[in-house]
């Protein structure tokens, strides 16, 4: 009897917190229409002004703030990964930013930019770093994604190059964190006798090898 009297609490409970989560979930969205309006606004104001919607350095001043108030229960790595969509779905609401990025989908590349911009994002995968300088320097894309140093190989030779050959600037950056996979039918690695990849990811991996 005291089990199903238990039960019967718990059930209670979890009823009570759900309806409470509901009630909060409807409060963010409120805020969150609330601060898409605001964010429009600005848009509006920036575009009188001639400034860019893309502003690294306010972004990264909100982002300061959540540092402070970040706890054991939403740490700092959660807050920026919900505020960087939110930042990015204020920018969509102002313009949408079309960014160029070294492809295809799925690179480190790829992963920068959804990291920096946000899913609200437009996001074009180009073959080649200069395809990404000539889409920026023509007008086509806001921003570009590009490789600019590697902690294993050092500078990107090409990057470097591209930004002597055209008069664009880096506005901001963002590091990502490398993780590479060895990816075989053999159901021992000492069956693996060759080795198929990317010259810059085998150079990452050259001691593991």
């Amino acid at each position: 009897m005291s089990k199903e009297k238990d039960r019967s609490s718990d059930l209670k409970l979890l009823e009570k917190y759900r309806k409470e989560i509901t009630e909060i979930d409807q409060q963010i969205i409120e805020l969150l229409k609330k601060r898409q309006k605001a964010a429009k606004e600005i848009g509006r104001i920036k575009n009188r002004l001639g400034l860019s919607v893309f502003d690294p350095a306010r972004e990264k001043k909100v982002l300061e703030v959540l540092a402070e108030k970040a706890d054991e229960d939403l740490d700092y790595r959660k807050l920026k990964a919900i505020f960087n969509e939110i930042i990015s779905a204020a920018r969509s609401v102002q313009m949408p930013l079309r960014v160029a990025f070294l492809g295809p989908e799925g690179t480190f590349c790829h992963l920068a930019a959804v990291s920096m911009f946000g899913q609200s994002a437009r996001l074009y995968p180009m073959d080649t770093i200069e395809e990404v300088f000539s889409l920026v320097e023509k007008g086509t894309c806001d921003q570009g994604i590009v490789p600019i140093e590697n902690s294993y190989e050092g500078s990107v030779n090409t990057t470097l190059d591209m930004l002597n050959k055209y008069d664009l600037r880096i506005k901001a950056e963002t590091h990502i964190r490398v993780r590479l996979n060895l990816i075989s039918k053999a159901k021992d690695i000492k069956d693996i006798k060759r080795i198929y990849s990317h010259p810059m990811a085998l150079a990452q991996c050259r001691h593991w090898i």
